[in-house]
């Protein structure tokens, strides 16, 4: 007799449809994938022999389109473990949700800090004001406990811009005053997700659209955040960010 999910779901029935929850993300690798948690910040490495099982079983798996769609979840005890920590921890589910894409264009150039240091050195007050602003709204929503409801806001704000046809575009100046006020408040250093946060609410609240991004690299594991406007990343240089492979997509490419 199979062993039962809490509400009764047989664990490794074939045909059982599983789903990734609404703040599990996930991206594949050669050897496996990276599942983050956005309730508890936490990352998960799932090994690559279970991959095809979860690419058939679970219905939003991302990118599983790609794959074969006739391939069939099959028996295999360790699977069926694997499945059951899943759903005890509530990064898998079995109410319905809807698919995600973790893509976005490749990045190509990024905004050289010659660049801002360049604009004018007077700074707006209303830069500042809207500054001060946002790194207050992130230092407030920034814990573990409330980041994913702060990422949805960014979410369903940039939606809305997206919708906008008339959305200003960024411009130097206020990217400079972004960068120049950043420096007394804190270094980025080492802060890479909360700097991202800042400029990414900084943005959204300026009504630009933009992308927030949130990578991950294996061997060694790694996780790094920024920011970008279509193919150009503001915070980092290109060359870094192509080091990472992008598992949390919010913004304009999504």
């Amino acid at each position: 007799m199979d062993d039962l999910e809490p509400n009764g779901i047989p664990i490794g029935d074939s045909q059982a449809k599983y789903y990734l929850s609404d703040q599990a993300h996930c991206c594949e690798f050669e050897d496996g994938a990276v599942i983050l948690d956005m309730r508890t910040v936490t990352y998960l490495g799932i090994s690559a022999e279970h991959l095809p099982n979860l690419r058939a079983s679970i219905e939003n798996w991302p990118n599983s389109q790609i794959y074969d769609s006739g391939t069939k979840c099959t028996d295999n005890p360790a699977f069926k473990e694997l499945v059951a920590n899943l759903l005890d921890r509530g990064i898998v589910t079995t109410v319905p949700a809807e698919a995600r894409s973790s893509e976005l264009p490749r990045p190509t150039t990024a905004l050289a800090s010659r660049e801002w240091r360049a604009a004018p050195h007077r700074i707006p007050i209303a830069h500042l004001r809207h500054f001060c602003t946002s790194l207050l709204w992130v230092l407030a929503r920034s814990q573990a406990s409330r980041l994913a409801s702060l990422l949805g806001w960014i979410r369903r704000h940039q939606t809305a811009i997206r919708r906008n046809e008339t959305s200003p575009q960024i411009n130097s100046n206020l990217l400079s005053s972004f960068f120049r006020w950043r420096i007394w408040f804190y270094t980025a250093y080492r802060r890479c997700l909360f700097d991202s946060l800042v400029l990414s609410v900084f943005l959204t609240k300026r009504m630009i659209s933009c992308t927030f991004v949130i990578g991950v690299s294996t061997k060694p594991f790694a996780a790094h955040a920024w920011v970008q406007i279509g193919e150009c990343v503001l915070n980092d240089s290109v060359e870094h960010v192509q080091t990472y492979t992008p598992i949390l997509v919010i913004g304009d490419s999504t």
